[in-house]
């Protein structure tokens, strides 16, 4: 049997281990490379580094390298520095298929620690997470250049298992992609990011919905204008009816009304719980077709196609689905909504080419929040790249959606429904920003413009409080001014020193913030960032918060 399939990745990604549940799942015999080795020698590899030096274990390495490809083994398991040596790659690259398996520094890190057997003969035991973020660092160009990548953080070895047989058995002939399964709240998801990703759809259905006969796609007619042929094209290998929903664009679109609609389309059509939702649009389409989904006959399956920069990066990840609410006596936003998680996101590096400038550069507000939030690299790696960014550099903007999928991951994995505290850290710059919105009508700032200007009062506000370094709300406010996103809340709103005295100005204000989800009493939980990277949440009172709002105002007014 040749070699169906490499393994690679960082110590601790899980190659042994997932590399058995892939056996299982196909009959493939797999044959681990460390293993051939002790075997071989008759003693660990721990011993053998220590004894007769790494260059000696790296030759044994090659050589037991080379009898497995010379086995009849369908699946090869390596070791984590197995690409050091050229030879090696050469050698990899004859096989059928080469995933690499990925995974985060703390988490390889919690692994090895937690398992007695584990090889780490180059790792300090002093300081394990420094030396695997060091080493990692060392090895990060290794992996490069295969064509797979799936990352293994967020889900058990049974289901990362299935992720890589479904991505071996799809015949649409994809770019380089990658792929991140989770499970979160037993409901298990999968992110798919890469380039013309999309038209492998029809044949991810199968694994998503089994046994629909229907495709509802939920659309707004902008984007249905841009996408249409491409979707339609993805979608005919499934052999699914095809069912169009389209809806007006824009923020008013987010209504109760539209769900009602939606649900009145679906029941026409004799839609089960069999079939399927896509969701093809931006952060509006998906909030409200998750929502349709969540509750159209007490749930059915549902794939989101994001188009904008935000949904790929935030919006269409984490489960949250929601549409708001308009009245003459009350109004907010995302107020009626359900936790949802889709079944299969599609994030399509290439649908960005088709968002004017304006979408394009707010949704770059949630990806910097992730820098600002949880990764002084990340946020210094944006301040370096902002030209390439701005001109949509496709390699870049991947990489962008992968670290923000990831980013986003980490905080609602273990808090899919927003109850712990964790989830929270990504409201940061909201309350001020959805305070914006609703005081504009959702007629002025973008939502990514106006969590832009949130971020950067939070960060004074912090400043002024003792609880963010000083300078941090300069360093933020340049980079969004870079990107071509505002810092200053909307000139209108602000009323000048007479207004900011008298109570109107702060009773609006107070009103606008006292609708965040996050309150309790009078109490807001808000996000502060104490340094690039490190978020905290702190119980805030609305008053305080728009008594620095007119304290700002005033300053300057002068």
């Amino acid at each position: 049997m040749s070699v169906k399939v490499v393994l690679v990745g960082f110590s601790a990604s899980g190659k042994t281990t997932v590399g058995r549940k892939l056996a299982a799942l196909t009959g493939w015999k797999l044959v681990d490379v460390d293993a051939l080795v002790e075997k071989s020698e008759g003693r660990p590899i721990k011993e053998i580094i220590r004894v007769d030096g790494e260059e000696r274990f790296r030759t044994l390495e090659s050589d037991a390298l080379k009898r497995a490809f010379d086995s009849d083994a369908g699946i090869v398991a390596t070791g984590g520095g197995i690409l050091l040596r050229d030879a090696n790659r050469q050698q990899i690259e004859k096989a059928s298929n080469v995933v690499h398996l990925g995974v985060e520094a703390e988490v390889a890190a919690s692994r090895l620690a937690q398992d007695d057997q584990a090889v780490r003969p180059l790792l300090s035991q002093d300081d394990l997470l420094s030396s695997v973020v060091t080493l990692m660092s060392k090895r990060s160009n290794l992996y490069g250049g295969f064509p797979l990548k799936v990352w293994t953080d967020w889900a058990d070895a049974d289901r990362i298992a299935e992720a890589v047989l479904a991505e071996l058995s799809l015949t649409s002939k994809l770019k380089e992609r990658t792929v991140i399964p989770s499970l979160a709240a037993n409901k298990s998801s999968k992110i798919v990011i890469g380039v013309d990703a999309i038209a492998s759809l029809g044949e991810r259905i199968k694994d998503v919905a089994p046994n629909a006969t229907q495709a509802a796609i939920i659309v707004d007619r902008q984007v249905w204008q841009h996408h249409a042929e491409r979707l339609t094209t993805a979608l005919a290998s499934s052999d699914l009816k095809p069912l169009l929903i389209e809806l007006e664009p824009g923020e008013a679109t987010k209504a109760l009304s539209t769900v009602e609609r939606a649900a009145e389309a679906l029941l026409a059509a004799d839609f089960t719980r069999s079939d399927l939702i896509i969701a093809l649009g931006g952060g509006v389409v998906g909030d409200a077709a998750g929502l349709v989904a969540s509750l159209y006959m007490r749930g059915v399956p549902l794939i989101q196609v994001p188009t904008t920069i935000v949904a790929q990066a935030d919006a269409a990840i984490g489960g949250k689905t929601a549409v708001n609410l308009r009245s003459e006596s009350a109004s907010g936003k995302n107020i009626l909504g359900t936790f949802y998680p889709a079944d299969l996101i599609i994030s399509d590096i290439s649908l960005l080419r088709s968002l004017p400038d304006r979408a394009y550069r707010e949704g770059l507000a949630e990806v910097i929040k992730y820098g600002a939030i949880h990764s002084k690299d990340f946020l210094l790696w944006l301040e370096q790249h902002v030209e390439q960014i701005i001109a949509r550099d496709e390699l870049l903007l991947r990489d962008i959606v992968e670290f923000s999928s990831k980013a986003k991951l980490r905080f609602v994995v273990g808090d899919v429904e927003d109850r712990t505290g964790v989830r929270a850290h990504l409201n940061f710059g909201h309350t001020l920003g959805h305070a914006i919105e609703r005081l504009q009508g959702y007629q002025g700032y973008l939502h990514g413009e106006a969590v832009a200007v949130g971020m950067v009062f939070a960060l004074r506000f912090g400043e002024h409080l003792g609880k963010t370094d000083k300078g941090l709300s300069v360093q933020l406010g340049n980079l969004l001014s870079r990107i071509g996103l505002p810092t200053e809340i909307p000139t209108e709103l602000l009323e000048g020193v007479e207004a900011a005295k008298k109570s109107g100005f702060q009773q609006r204000w107070e009103e606008a913030l006292k609708v965040d989800k996050k309150r309790k009493a009078g109490l807001i939980d808000f996000v502060f960032v104490r340094s690039a990277g490190a978020a905290t949440t702190s119980p805030t009172a609305v008053t305080d918060i728009v008594a620095f709002l007119a304290e700002q105002t005033m300053q300057e007014d002068e």
